[in-house]
């Protein structure tokens, strides 16, 4: 280990809440991947957290790593069987159902090819576009928007009325993030980290629509671990993979309910995923004169999918955005008002109606830019009346 690494272990060592050792002993494992120590201790924190699939798969790199360098550790190997055979039950426990609506693969679902375009998305489109032109501003606005948005919709945080027109208009860094009591977190500055972490991820959005560039699962798994990346502590006890997908962490997600809806079972989420990818990639700008029919789709497999233990809902806007960023038209944004409405028509698109999937990604879109564009003049407006004030 170089001299300063070594040196800050040996004063910090374990000190620190559970995400600071976990981003302690990430830094530490990916600047010395051979050493088994830092595997094993992520191992040791991960099953603190109730991760105990995830943290098998650190201790039997731990193991393996250990056996190249000509050594092995009885107790290591029998934690690797033991908590193995444990994390295995619990995931196939889960799996047998009973379901109101069964998993479907991904080539089950036909590609919308002759849906209409929603009404009204020419003048939308035209609008956007003028706006990106002249008003990048606007831009950055309605982005900041849309991940506060996409936040509520997942029930991570509540911030009050006054802290989201603020964090709008100015930004995150200047803007107040007061939350409500009611919210799930109450720390200003963890409710920003979280904003900044989807606000980079949303920069790569927009350069791989702007290039064109290829999705593959690699980088799904990189996206979701960079806006996750405050997420994932759900608390000091709980912790959520980031970047790993089911097919890893061996978890069974069902959406629950009075009609419990079966998701794609663990073993199969790597391979649906590439599927999609692929898919993606070879077809998708063949099928993209109805940017709204590619993104119900791409929308409805991904969610279906559910690759990762969280985070899939926000992941899937994400990707659903490609083609209409790609065709003139912003990221999809949809409020929380909008939530009920979402979830039926996400319900619709499964049995192949995409229609309404397709009408309330525009009308969120349309309601998002308005709130914008009302800040944005209001804004503009006081300024003009200062500067009539103090301007001789």
């Amino acid at each position: 280990m170089a001299p300063h690494d070594r040196d800050e272990m040996l004063r910090d060592g374990d000190a620190g809440t559970v995400p600071d050792l976990v981003r302690r002993y990430e830094k530490m494992h990916a600047l010395y991947p051979q050493l088994p120590y830092f595997t094993a201790r992520l191992g040791d924190l991960f099953r603190y957290m109730g991760s105990e699939a995830l943290a098998v798969v650190f201790y039997t790199k731990a193991k393996d790593d250990l056996y190249e360098l000509g050594d092995d550790d009885d107790v290591l190997n029998n934690l690797v069987l033991e908590l193995g055979m444990q994390a295995l039950t619990v995931a196939t426990s889960f799996v047998a159902g009973p379901y109101h609506q069964t998993w479907r693969a991904t080539a089950l679902h036909d590609f919308p090819s002759i849906l209409p375009l929603p009404d009204g998305h020419e003048d939308f489109r035209r609008e956007w576009l003028a706006i990106r032109r002249s008003d990048p501003e606007m831009v950055q606005m309605y982005t900041r928007k849309l991940v506060i948005d996409s936040n509520y919709l997942e029930g991570i945080f509540r911030l009050t009325d006054e802290s989201v027109n603020d964090i709008i208009r100015k930004g995150v860094a200047e803007g107040r993030a007061d939350c409500e009591s009611v919210s799930s977190i109450t720390d200003p500055v963890k409710a920003k980290a979280i904003l900044n972490d989807m606000l980079s991820v949303y920069d790569v959005i927009f350069e791989i629509a702007d290039k064109q560039r290829p999705i593959h699962k690699d980088l799904l798994c990189k996206l979701h671990r960079q806006f996750m990346d405050t997420c994932r502590f759900v608390a000091d006890n709980c912790y959520v993979a980031s970047g790993i997908t089911r097919s890893e962490t061996l978890r069974t997600s069902i959406i629950r309910g009075e009609y419990p809806i079966q998701l794609c079972p663990y073993a199969d989420v790597d391979k649906e995923l590439v599927y999609i990818c692929n898919y993606t990639n070879a077809n998708m700008q063949l099928k993209w004169k109805n940017p709204f029919a590619a993104a119900s789709w791409l929308h409805l497999v991904l969610v279906r999918c559910h690759p990762f233990e969280d985070g899939n809902g926000r992941l899937s806007r994400m990707i659903a955005s490609l083609p209409l960023l790609q065709n003139g038209y912003p990221p999809i944004s949809l409020s929380l008002s909008l939530q009920e409405e979402y979830h039926r028509a996400i319900g619709k698109a499964y049995f192949g109606d995409h229609g309404p999937l397709a009408a309330v990604f525009l009308k969120g879109m349309q309601e998002s830019l308005a709130v914008v564009q009302a800040l944005f003049y209001a804004a503009f407006v006081s300024i003009l009346t200062l500067k009539e004030i103090w301007l001789p």
